[in-house]
């Protein structure tokens, strides 16, 4: 499997709690080399974005695996949602949740076939850092 790391030059330090952030990207990256079940690429992309007077850092994970229907996509992020044999639907519930207990957003797109990717966005110093 290909991993690709993408980390611009201007990217902020967020502040917030450590373990939960790195759980939700464990959880996401998971996902993503699960999806492509063996080969295949998975992408991190971390990189500033200013706009509304906020600067914040966004966080994508992409792969190149088995995509998710249009119609399961919406549901991602509820919990006990899952595809996974044995799985428990919580990863992304709880991925999402930390990343809203730190004022952030996430995003998700998804083509069957195509692979996925999921975005965080996070605002610098837990608020939004104004400029």
């Amino acid at each position: 499997m290909e991993a690709i790391v993408d980390v611009g030059d201007d990217v902020p330090m967020i502040e917030g709690h450590h373990d939960a952030l790195a759980r939700a990207l464990s959880n996401v990256m998971l996902n993503a080399v699960d999806a492509c079940r063996g080969g295949g690429k998975v992408t991190v992309r971390v990189r500033r974005l200013n706009g509304n007077g906020r600067t914040a850092v966004e966080l994508a994970v992409s792969d190149t695996g088995c995509g998710i229907p249009p119609e399961k996509l919406a549901r991602i992020w509820d919990p006990y949602v899952t595809s996974k044999p044995g799985g428990t639907g919580l990863g992304l519930a709880i991925a999402r949740q930390t990343v809203l207990a730190h004022a952030g957003a996430v995003d998700a797109e998804s083509t069957p076939g195509v692979g996925t990717e999921i975005r965080f966005v996070l605002p610098v110093n837990g608020e939004g850092d104004k400029e």
